[in-house]
C-alpha cells in the first residue's frame, strides 16, 4: 500500500466486499476500505477521500449503502462527539427489527444504519421480528437500548449513602443485577437471583457504579460477602438503612463519649473523570480490559484516601480531585490501598521489599517502572498526595 494521508483523493474499482459489508477499493498502488456499500457495488469505479490509513469515504453515491453517513460515524466511533441528526436521544422510543442475539442473549439491530444492542429482549422473539425499545445510552459506536419500554429514566443520581427504589433492569453473565434507571450511569447491584430482572428493589448507593440491595428474596446468602469490598465506613456513617442491613446499627448516636464526625459530601463524578483521563487504562500494568457490553474493568483509586489513613484523620480525608486519583485495575487498586507499592516524585513505582509475602514476585516486577499517565499533564497525580501515601500507607515497605 502506498503512503496515503487524510484528505488524499483516490480513484479505482471496488473489487470485493468484506464480511462487515465494507467495499474494498483497488486504487492501483494498494487497497483501502471505502465503508459500507451496496451488495451490487463490486466492479464499480468510485472516487473516495482518505479518512485514515485504513478507511476512505466513498464519494460515489451509486456505490454507497443506505444510511452511509450514519454507518461511517458508528464505524469511526463518532456517535457521541459528532452524532448524526437522526440519532435518537436517551429515553427515546424507537422501532427496530431484531437481526439476532449475541452469546450473552443481548439482541442486535440497526436504526437508520446505527448499530443497536438490546437487553431484555422477550423470550421467543426471533430474528426478523420488530419490537419497540427505549434508548438507555449512546456509546461512541452504537446505541444501547432496552425492550422494557416502560422503564422510568431519571436525570439525578442519588447521593452516596442515599436509599433509592428502582427495578432490576438486567442481569449480567456473571449474575450481577443492574439498574439502568439513572441517565449516564449503570449501577451494579452485585449478585442477584435469575428471576430478579423486573423486580422493584430498595438499594443504597455506594458510589457511582455500585449499590447495595436491601430487598430480600432477590439476593443469596453470599451477598454481603460479595459486596463487602464496596461498602465503606463513610457510606455506613451516612446510611442507617445499610447499617441495619449489616447489623451495624447500634442506635447509640447520643451515648456519652461517642464522637460524631461531620461527613464531607463526595463528588459522584470522581470515578468517571479519573478513568476517562487515563483512557480506562491501569496506570501500573497498562491493561485496558473491556467486556462485551462496553464496560471497563479499571477503577478510580484515591491516593490520599477518602477517610484518611486512620481514624485520627478521618474527617481530613483526601478530596475527590482528579490529581488525587489514579486509574488502576482491581488487583493493583487493592495492592495500592494496602501499601504493596508507592509512587515516587518521578512517577515511578516503588514496590514493597518483602519477599516473604505471597505475591511479592508479581509486584516486584513493576519496581522502578514508570506509570502509564494521562496525555494531559495537568491530570497527573499531585506529588503531595503521593508523598502522603508513601508516608502514611506505604511507609517505605517497612
Amino acid at each position: 500500500m502506498s503512503d496515503l494521508v487524510p484528505s488524499d483523493l483516490v480513484h479505482g474499482k471496488i473489487t470485493r466486499i468484506s464480511n462487515s459489508g465494507n467495499g474494498i477499493l483497488d486504487y492501483g498502488d494498494g487497497e483501502i476500505s471505502v465503508g459500507p456499500v451496496r451488495p451490487d457495488a463490486v466492479g464499480l469505479s468510485v472516487d473516495a477521500v482518505v479518512y485514515d490509513e485504513t478507511l476512505a469515504l466513498c464519494l460515489t453515491s451509486a456505490a454507497r449503502s443506505e444510511f452511509y453517513d450514519n454507518r461511517i460515524r458508528a464505524q469511526t466511533s463518532q456517535l457521541i462527539d459528532n452524532p448524526p441528526t437522526d440519532c435518537p436521544g436517551v429515553g427515546e422510543l424507537i422501532d427496530v427489527e431484531l437481526s439476532g442475539r449475541n452469546s450473552a442473549g443481548k439482541g442486535n439491530a440497526t436504526f437508520c444504519g446505527l448499530p443497536v444492542r438490546i437487553q431484555n429482549v422477550p423470550e421467543g422473539t426471533k430474528a426478523g421480528e420488530k419490537l419497540a425499545v427505549k434508548v438507555l445510552r449512546i456509546e461512541p459506536s452504537r446505541l444501547f437500548a432496552t425492550a422494557l419500554t416502560d422503564l422510568n429514566l431519571r436525570d439525578r443520581l442519588p447521593e452516596v449513602g442515599e436509599t433509592f427504589s428502582a427495578p432490576v433492569s438486567d442481569r449480567t453473565q456473571s449474575g450481577n443485577g443492574v439498574v439502568d434507571s439513572f441517565v449516564g450511569h449503570r449501577i451494579n447491584l452485585g449478585p442477584v437471583t435469575p428471576d430478579a430482572v423486573g423486580t422493584e428493589v430498595e438499594a443504597v448507593l455506594l458510589d457511582e457504579e455500585f449499590a447495595f440491595c436491601l430487598t430480600e428474596g432477590v439476593v443469596g446468602p453470599e451477598y454481603v460477602d460479595a459486596m463487602a469490598p464496596h461498602v465503606t465506613e463513610a457510606v455506613l456513617d451516612r446510611s442507617r438503612d445499610l447499617a441495619r442491613a449489616l447489623g451495624r446499627d447500634t442506635a447509640d448516636d447520643a451515648l456519652p463519649g461517642r464522637v460524631v464526625r461531620p461527613v464531607r459530601k463526595r463528588r459522584s463524578g470522581f470515578s468517571r473523570t479519573v478513568r476517562e483521563a487515563y483512557d480506562y487504562r491501569c496506570a501500573v500494568c497498562g491493561n485496558r480490559w473491556q467486556d462485551e457490553d462496553g464496560y471497563f474493568e479499571v477503577e478510580a483509586a484515591h491516593i490520599y484516601p477518602v477517610a484518611g489513613a486512620d481514624s485520627a484523620d478521618e474527617f481530613e480525608g483526601g478530596p475527590d480531585a482528579l490529581q488525587n486519583g489514579m486509574a488502576l485495575c482491581r488487583t493493583h487498586h487493592w495492592a495500592f490501598d494496602h501499601g504493596w507499592f508507592g509512587i515516587d516524585d518521578d512517577y515511578r513505582i516503588v514496590a514493597r521489599d518483602d519477599p516473604s509475602r505471597d505475591g511479592y514476585d508479581e509486584m516486584a516486577v513493576y519496581d522502578g517502572e514508570e506509570l502509564y499517565l494521562p496525555s494531559d499533564r495537568s491530570a497527573w497525580p499531585a506529588r503531595h498526595y503521593l508523598a502522603y501515601h508513601r508516608t502514611r500507607i506505604w511507609n517505605g515497605g517497612a
